[in-house]
């Protein structure tokens, strides 16, 4: 099979080759939620370009090496070779996943509450009791492509349940590590976190390489709650920072009163890197709150595009929601496509979107260089000003400090790597 091709006959016998290696192989369950999700892709086949949503992705990217498979094997990494990444501190947890298996050798725990179940999801099936997860597994009938090929092929990923009225008293970092491979590889990863009424959790969720090598993720999260109550508080900020081609997808309802959700979304691109983010928030329930806050940061001839929609249902009056979109362009080449969706039947909401294409303020560049700083750098301060808000609100000042830090770095390595090909 050729990494482009996705044949189905040729899908169905790398799945078929592939079975007995995955996790719960020998649960009958399990075994028959991986078919399922089989046969919903022989249905539905992966995304064209002919379907709204995928218009504008760069899907040749996206089927590249999705059946080349990593093995599980011992790795003689220790946490020192991981330490530059920023994963160990005394204030986190951290969970490591390598080549898309979990290492507890490379992982740090210590502390955490007996109550509170973290675990490796490929050994809790084996190990443990794989009824409850498929239980927590929504029905498989989506026509989405990649999640069918992710529910049939995930090999490991992180289970989490908080109990009712409990809260994790450090944030959990679920870090995704790629090793320096002699092939091109891709990484199935499934996390289902769980929380009980009035339980509360930070959770971090990174993607790193060890080497330049080529390989693909097909991650999927899924958030959730025990019991639909209300006054449920969901916030996400999602930074891309790298990574070829990337695409988002997610996916809220708000499904009891005052319940709130609030996504802070940041890319910053260079060189032909492609970004991709695709938002619906459904709004089931009256007196519920969503905000949807976009920005992105285009360097070279890259490429970002936005999607976000909000759904607001009949019943759901007292709607509160906001979008807004905002790009800053550092180059003549690099293009940005937003579209904003509203689609509401109630009659008593308030819901707005706006959406800002622009460039860097030559003025303030100038007044920056009167005052002492070289243009590069002036342009630097600038565009992190830009970013800035999209972490302001983080409340842990270490993790704030850490996507601050994430953040500079790449407008450094982006702002240098661009002054470097206009000067050659």
């Amino acid at each position: 099979m050729t990494p482009e091709s996705d044949n189905l006959a040729d899908v169905i016998s790398k799945f078929q080759t592939r079975f007995s290696d995955l996790p719960g192989h020998s649960s009958s369950r399990v075994s028959e939620l991986r078919k399922n999700a089989i046969r919903q892709f022989e249905e539905h086949g992966l995304p064209n370009k002919k379907m709204e949503a995928w218009r504008n992705s760069n899907i040749r990217e996206f089927k590249k090496y999705l059946f080349e498979f990593n093995n599980k094997e011992n790795t003689t990494l220790v946490k020192d070779d991981l330490h530059h990444l920023g994963l160990y501190s005394d204030d986190v947890y951290t969970m490591v996943f390598l080549d898309g298996f979990f290492q507890e050798g490379l992982s740090s725990l210590d502390g955490l509450s007996d109550e509170i179940l973290l675990h490796s999801i490929a050994k809790y099936i084996d190990e443990g009791d794989e009824s409850d997860l498929v239980a927590l597994m929504p029905e498989n009938k989506t026509s989405h492509g990649f999640a069918n090929l992710n529910t049939a092929f995930f090999t490991d990923g992180c289970l989490l349940k908080v109990p009712d009225g409990m809260s994790v008293n450090k944030p959990i970092h679920i870090s995704y590590v790629t090793s320096e491979q002699y092939k091109p590889v891709n990484n199935y990863n499934r996390n289902i976190l769980v929380f009980g009424e009035k339980s509360s959790c930070t959770l971090v969720e990174s993607y790193y390489s060890l080497g330049q090598n080529q390989y693909g993720t097909n991650s999927v999260t899924e958030l959730v709650p025990r019991l639909q109550y209300e006054s449920s508080e969901y916030t996400c900020h999602n930074i891309n920072a790298g990574g070829q081609v990337l695409r988002n997808e997610i996916n809220v309802k708000l499904v009891a009163e005052e319940c709130r959700c609030d996504l802070k979304m940041l890319d910053i691109t260079s060189g032909n890197q492609s970004s991709e983010n695709h938002v619906s928030i459904g709004h089931m329930a009256p007196n519920c709150v969503s905000n949807q806050a976009y920005k992105s940061v285009l360097f070279d001839k890259s490429n970002s595009v936005f999607n976000g929609a909000i759904y607001v249902a009949r019943d759901a009056q007292k709607t509160d929601a906001k979008q807004s979109s905002n790009s800053l362009l550092l180059s003549k080449n690099a293009q940005v496509n937003t579209k904003p969706q509203l689609e509401i039947y109630a009659d008593d909401v308030k819901c707005s979107h706006g959406a800002t294409v622009g460039e860097l303020s030559q003025e303030m560049v100038f007044y920056l260089q009167s005052r002492g700083i070289s243009e590069p750098e002036a342009r630097r301060m600038l565009a992190y000003g830009f970013c800035k808000e999209m972490v302001s609100e983080i409340s842990n000042s270490k993790l704030k400090q850490y996507f601050e830090n994430m953040i500079l770095r790449k407008l450094d390595r982006s702002e240098h790597e661009s002054v470097k090909k206009i000067t050659i």
